[in-house]
């Protein structure tokens, strides 16, 4: 180490050329950058259930949509037909909006003998006003649009607005989202009394408020860690090369994003802040040291040269660590993680780069400072040197309750991570007071059932029609409808019992659908010749593909998941080889992705805690003080866990960036005081004194860089979204608990001969 840093000292103006021409070059990429986030993208790329979904949403229709709730009193007066059907057909003439659907649009089916007769609620409504409670009657009993388009009273209706593939980027579902509410307000209903929901709009909103709360957040956490760094040190020098380093490492991770993925999306675009926070910790640590040296009176050259020997390579192995922790995540095999993990490892080893190099680089050039604890920063040091010398004595007078203290924490924090189930439920992410949350709320309270899975069946041989499989999906439809948690199932064959009973009125289930190929094949042909429209939503034009859609109860992700396949069996059972069964729909999908990436961070957990053991064992040459050391590495996360399991209900998948950040964040605390107190113990037998001058050099930098971390990161708990917020709630707290690990457990260990070097 002190080699290079002889070599990039004497070729200082060469360096900082090379380091200003790599800056510009991944400038100039950065400045390219555009904002994309598509569900497809971010989370499924090529996943062959992603890919067929997709094919079944050109087949039938797409159930990406946004749900627009309208409540006003009596909706089916003429005067508020006509406003909603306005409103509709300015929708439709978006370019950006596929269909439009509401109680205006669903067909009454009505006859006599062989006969039927299709027309629109809408001109029923508004021909014959004062038969409006025999329309309502007839809304409610079709099972196609019973407790769903329009609610009992009359006066709260469901607007489906289809807004294409979730292909689209989020950024323009958010703009569509505006557009559609603001087509309601221009035909004169009021902000208040409309609603939005469906996943599009959650997820549209989610991506709206992460990147507001980032933008927002970000300059106050800058000006915060700056001046932290000031009031620390008292000295600008500090400040200027914490923020030339932790800018150019911003630009170049950036620049790479860019050109390996052409747009950000909205968990790369979350990257400089970690990156901002985490580069401050080598920078503070080589600053620190140096200001010792000095202060002991060296020579400033000497003072540099055992800056970068003493401290750079605990500085090499915590980067190292960290890179560890962060790239694990690109074992989740999803491009979220993957790229998420790619860039934060690519950053972390950037920062300790330019950190090695630029750190002694900017020293030679500056005058030796003063003495550290001249002028205002003495008060500062004191205060610190007396809690240090505290954590020491408080370490080897009670080492064994220190340690008692810390086992009884580690197994009660081990009990909660257990407690702790994992799910995901957007609409709770937000603020109370958000619309998406007056929005849920609102339609859980007025039509319950809004998430809804769609089962695809494919004829193998014939089509559909065959009276013995159609017997068969029929018994199929009743027993899904039977399941606790299905709220509602309405397919083709609800068509057929509609049109059954129309003509007639006797006939009022299914057992009275013909039970021929050719009874049902003139059911079809009569609803087509009579102006029947949407059979396609139903049942393929070859008559060989049909859905049935199933409205469930608002699950989180994974217990969708788990309906559906719940679901998915049943049908296989009933139906057996005669049949393709494909269960689907976005919100299922994504439980399959959660559960996805709860395996693959399992797995990236295991790789980070075994390399980083690796590394710690490397770095104190000593497996067991190496192993031993893994602890306060471990119990941070384990606490955050532990807190989830016993406070929350459920555990927001959104917690498992977290977890990967506070591995990688916590493990470099450790690797600095075991790797000073390795260099002290080699000085003097007296393990006090070893543990005394440790805190003294390593556990004031510690300090130092934990409490900036920590203010770094609570800007993040001002957001009301929840994804955003637990970043400064959640990562500040492994850190107080990770730096009170390394403090306090590591010196009693010390006092107890469980961490001795040999000489």
């Amino acid at each position: 180490m002190i080699y290079y840093i002889r070599f990039v000292i004497r070729y200082r103006l060469l360096v900082i050329a090379a380091f200003a021409a790599a800056t510009v070059f991944f400038g100039v990429f950065f400045a390219r950058a555009s904002l994309s986030t598509s569900i497809g993208e971010l989370f499924f790329a090529n996943n062959p259930d992603y890919e067929r979904y997709l094919d079944y949403n050109d087949l039938f229709s797409s159930d990406f949509v946004v749900l627009v709730g309208v409540s006003r009193p009596d909706l089916t007066a003429p005067e508020n037909i006509a406003r909603l059907s306005a409103a509709q057909r300015r929708l439709e003439k978006n370019p950006r909006i596929d269909q439009v659907q509401s109680f205006l649009t669903a067909q009454n089916i009505a006859g006599d003998d062989e006969f039927l007769l299709i027309e629109s609620y809408e001109n029923l409504f508004l021909n014959k006003p004062s038969e409006k409670s025999r329309y309502l009657e007839a809304i409610n009993a079709d099972a196609m649009t019973s407790d769903w388009l329009l609610s009992r009273s009359g006066n709260s209706a469901v607007v489906l607005v289809e807004t294409g593939s979730s292909r689209d980027a989020w950024e323009e579902s958010h703009k569509v989202i505006e557009e559609i509410l603001g087509a309601f307000v221009q035909e004169g209903f009021r902000a208040e009394e409309l609603y939005q929901g469906g996943l599009s709009a959650i997820m549209a909103a989610s991506s709206k408020e992460a990147l507001f709360s980032l933008k927002s957040i970000l300059p106050i956490t800058a000006v915060l860690l700056f001046a932290m760094v000031f009031l620390m040190f008292r000295r600008f020098w500090p400040v200027i090369i914490t923020m030339i380093i932790t800018g150019m490492a911003v630009i170049w991770t950036m620049g790479l994003a860019v050109m390996l993925f052409d747009r950000l999306n909205i968990f790369t675009s979350s990257v400089p802040g970690i990156i901002l926070i985490i580069c401050f910790g080598d920078v503070i640590h080589l600053c620190s040291a140096y200001l010792i040296e000095c202060g002991r009176g060296v020579s400033k050259k000497e003072a540099i040269e055992r800056m970068g020997q003493e401290v750079g390579v605990a500085c090499a192995f915590t980067s190292i660590t960290t890179f560890c922790g962060f790239v694990a995540m690109t074992l989740v095999p999803v491009p979220l993680f993957r790229q998420g993990g790619l860039l934060l490892g690519f950053g972390v080893a950037v920062a300790l780069f330019m950190a090695m190099t630029l750190v002694p680089v900017f020293l030679s050039f500056i005058p030796k400072p003063k003495p550290w604890r001249r002028g205002s920063a003495s008060k500062v040091q004191a205060w610190v040197d007396r809690r240090l010398y505290d954590i020491a004595k408080l370490t080897f007078d009670r080492p064994k309750s220190v340690m008692a203290f810390f086992c009884i924490l580690f197994a009660f924090c081990l009990a909660g991570a257990f407690m702790a189930r994992f799910e995901t439920r957007f609409s709770e992410r937000f603020d109370s007071k958000h619309p998406i949350s007056i929005g849920a709320n609102w339609f859980e309270n007025n039509f319950p059932g809004t998430t809804s899975l769609y089962l695809y069946i494919d004829a193998k041989e014939d089509d559909l029609l065959d009276p013995a499989l159609f017997s068969r999906i029929l018994l199929l439809q009743q027993e899904v409808k039977a399941l606790p948690t299905v709220v509602h199932v309405a397919s083709i064959a609800d068509l057929f019992a509609t049109m059954t009973r129309a003509i007639n009125p006797e006939l009022a289930d299914f057992s009275t659908i013909p039970q021929t190929r050719q009874g049902l094949a003139q059911l079809l042909l009569l609803f087509e010749s009579s102006g029947g429209e949407n059979l396609d939503r139903l049942i393929s034009p070859d008559r060989k593909s049909m859905r049935i859609v199933v409205r469930i109860e608002d699950l989180g992700v994974i217990e969708t998941t788990a309906v559906g396949r719940q679901i998915s069996g049943l049908a296989r059972q009933m139906l057996g080889p005669d049949a393709g069964i494909e269960i689907t729909g976005l919100k299922y999908l994504l439980g399959d992705w959660v559960d996805e990436v709860l395996a693959g961070q399992r797995n990236g957990l295991a790789f980070a805690l075994v390399t980083i053991a690796i590394f710690m064992v490397i770095a104190t040459r000593s497996v067991k003080i190496g192993l031993l050391s893994m602890f306060p590495n471990v119990l941070p996360f384990l606490a955050l866990l532990a807190w989830g399991g016993f406070f929350w209900d459920v555990v927001d998948t959104d917690t498992l960036p977290v977890l990967m950040i506070a591995i990688g964040i916590g493990v470099d605390d450790t690797i600095h005081f075991l790797v000073r107190f390795g260099h002290e113990a080699q000085k003097t037998d007296d393990r006090f004194e070893a543990v005394r001058q440790t805190l003294s050099y390593a556990g004031r930098a510690i300090f130092m860089t934990s409490v900036i971390l920590i203010v770094g990161f609570l800007p993040f708990a001002l957001s009301h979204y929840f994804s955003v917020h637990i970043m400064g709630t959640m990562i500040p707290a492994c850190l107080v608990v990770a730096l009170f690990a390394d403090v306090l457990w590591v010196p009693a260990g010390a006092e107890l001969g469980l961490c001795r070097w040999k000489k």
